[in-house]
């Protein structure tokens, strides 16, 4: 089977991908500035490098002797170390006058050593991890790959900036360049509950903590189960071609915040005491992507229902749930 090298192997997609790939007997090098998680540790078939994106030397030294059949790049810098939120963090940034320039340039670079290093040690295959940020405001519901990018985020703009990066090297050295644009990725996080909106909904629920909503909550998300967004992973590995492309991550059904909150409260049979501030700088009204090039790819089809999905996190976590009829 294949040799797959996965970067960023500590994180939370990778700590659900490398274990299906190697259940699929595929052999996993993993690439990331941490060690190698607990939950790795013991796994047959995973060969672990920890050390930054920025070290080219070791970077070559792992594509040179690992010899990868193809590249998932998961590894991506801290939303916190592109975006600031909050009018203060904004009015410091503008005083600071470099606007986080310094940041995206060095986060671009550690990009840029992943697809020259693939480039240079035989042209080799290269998915990483995008999102839809990339669009910005769009007027669709159902946004495909071909909408004009517009970000409006830090965040948006390194992965554009990284999409346009992967088509120049496309153009020119015939690479092959996948970007996966994921949206809203959710599940149980194996350390506990994180800051994506899910994890922050479900936490609330469970704690009885107020639940911090920003906006009136009828913005629209796309939500996708981890198990689907890895079985996404794992069908565009084997749809690899040369050139550049970019795939939605996504299940083609939106769902409001106000509908989220409906379904994590029947789900744990919570009343939630819901405080609304104001729509933080960056955030969409509607980010839903259309996913027919994803399904059209052999295992590529979405099958996870929000409220199914949402059950099994909860379950994952300990949480017994309401009954399926209820939500």
């Amino acid at each position: 089977m294949a040799k797959i090298l996965v970067t960023g192997s500590a994180g939370y997609v990778a700590g659900w991908l490398i274990p299906q790939l190697l259940r699929m007997g595929h052999h996993v090098i993993g690439y990331d500035c941490l060690k190698c998680p607990d939950h790795l540790i013991n796994l047959v078939g995973v060969e672990w490098h920890q050390g930054f994106l920025s070290d080219r030397t070791l970077l070559e030294r792992v594509f040179s002797t690992a010899r990868p059949d193809i590249c998932i790049h998961l590894a991506k810098p801290a939303a916190e170390m592109l975006e600031s939120y909050t009018p203060e963090e904004r009015h410091r940034e503008i005083q600071g006058r470099d606007l986080s320039v310094r940041v995206l340039h060095t986060c671009l670079a550690d990009q840029l050593n992943i697809f020259e290093t693939a480039i240079r040690f035989g042209n080799i295959p290269v998915l990483f991890a995008s999102s839809d940020s990339v669009y910005g405001p769009n007027s669709s519901t159902s946004v495909l790959e071909n909408a004009q990018l517009q970000p409006i985020s830090m965040k948006g703009l390194f992965n554009f900036f990284t999409e346009q990066y992967g088509r120049f090297y496309a153009l020119r050295y015939g690479a092959s360049i996948t970007a996966m644009r994921f949206f809203n990725v959710y599940g149980y996080w194996l350390e506990g509950w994180r800051g994506d909106v899910i994890s922050r909904f479900c936490q609330a629920a469970l704690t009885n903590q107020k639940l911090d909503v920003y906006g009136d909550g009828s913005q629209m998300r796309d939500f996708i189960y981890i198990e689907d967004a890895v079985a996404a992973i794992i069908a565009m590995t084997s749809s690899v071609k040369p050139g550049f492309s970019a795939v939605n991550i996504s299940t083609g059904v939106g769902t409001t915040l106000n509908e989220l909150v409906r379904l994590v409260g029947l789900l744990t049979a919570t009343a939630f005491d819901v405080v609304n501030h104001p729509f933080r700088p960056g955030d969409l009204s509607c980010a839903v992507g259309n996913n027919q090039r994803l399904e059209a790819l052999e295992g590529g089809v979405v099958s996870t229902e929000l409220a199914e999905g949402l059950r099994r996190t909860m379950n994952a976590a300990g949480v017994i749930t309401m009954r399926r009829s209820q939500a």
